[in-house]
């Protein structure tokens, strides 16, 4: 009886698979011996295992060092924006805290919260301006006044005043048509004059240098009141009796204020004409009321009889409302009384 010998892997450190590819380069087939067709069968398949094991775990090979170079990619890419974002932030703790220094000394003379409050609450252009130019007053070093210039359709008036040199040099700049208040609301930009009696501000505004000169004004800052569409409501202007170079922190609280400020008054402005809208239809609607019940006419014909009147006289058609409620009321208050 023949005794059949069984293969057994020598004894290595090496991984299976490794050892199997050895083999296979070799030309050993491990575990089969016979010489019959199924052993010679068994070999073929064993061999063909073997082979795809061996593909299989050199593709699995590949895999991971190419998941591995990935990882090493990805962990230097994250300590990269690590290191970015660290120098952002350190950069912009150094710029908040340049700005701080810069500011800190504004901050405490200007108290936009407080001023925010009171914006919040005025009913009109007076109660909106004067609290600005409270504050702004106290952007300059010295005597300061401050005053604001308003646009009303295609004109400009004095809109508040707090000192006399702003009274002073405002209504220079209304009476010759130019000064810093004045460019500031023609071109949407801040204007600053250092001081008024350099010879270049003499040169480029004669008429207002020559009124403001008498008045000990030195230096003004000029900020636009920007409303919408582009459109400037007015200016605020600061006067100071000091030669004084407006600082860029100034120049930005300013601009702060300016812009709260407009804010404000566009609010109030919108609501002003919300109460004359009102106004208006109350009283073309007991216009209309009159002539219903005097002409025995509808409502429609009552509103056409008011446009009429309205292009016949060429005035608007509330105003031709208006007159004809006094002239009801006229009448009743002349009629006998029955009683």
């Amino acid at each position: 009886m023949t005794s059949r010998r069984w293969w057994r892997p020598p004894s290595s450190s090496k991984e299976p698979l490794a050892l199997l590819g050895e083999e296979l380069d070799d030309g050993r087939q491990p575990g089969v011996t016979g010489t019959t067709p199924a052993a010679a069968e068994n070999r073929t398949v064993r061999l063909a295992a073997a082979r795809l094991a061996r593909a299989e775990a050199a593709e699995l090979r590949r895999r991971a060092a190419a998941l591995s170079a990935a990882t090493a990619a990805l962990r230097a890419r994250n300590a990269s924006s690590r290191a970015a974002s660290a120098r952002l932030i350190a950069e912009g703790r150094d710029r908040i805290d340049h700005h701080i220094d810069h500011h800190r000394e504004v901050r405490r003379t200007v108290d936009l919260v407080g001023l925010g409050d009171q914006l919040v609450n005025a009913h009109d252009p007076a109660t909106v301006l004067l609290p600005a130019l409270r504050a702004l007053r106290s952007l300059a070093p010295g005597d300061t006044a401050a005053g604001a210039l308003l646009r009303s359709g295609h004109t400009t008036r004095i809109g508040a005043i707090l000192g006399a040199r702003a009274q002073a040099i405002l209504r220079s700049e209304l009476d010759n048509g130019e000064g810093p208040g004045t460019d500031a609301l023609r071109s949407g930009t801040v204007v600053a004059v250092p001081d008024v009696r350099a010879a270049s501000t003499a040169a480029r505004r004669p008429g207002w240098c020559g009124d403001v000169a008498a008045s000990g004004v030195r230096a003004v800052l000029a900020l636009p009141l920007c409303g919408n569409r582009g459109r400037t409501l007015g200016a605020l202007v600061l006067v100071s009796d000091v030669p004084v170079q407006a600082a860029p922190e100034t120049v930005d609280a300013g601009r702060a204020l300016a812009a709260m400020t407009s804010l404000a008054l566009a609010r109030v402005h919108s609501e002003e004409s919300a109460s004359r809208a009102i106004a208006s239809r109350d009283l073309i609607g007991q216009a209309k009321g009159i002539l219903m019940r005097e002409h025995g006419i509808a409502d429609d014909e009552a509103f056409e009889r008011l446009k009429r009147l309205s292009q016949d006289h060429n005035v608007k058609v509330v105003s031709v409302a208006e007159q004809v409620v006094a002239a009801y009321r006229g009448h009743d208050a002349a009629a006998p009384s029955t009683a």
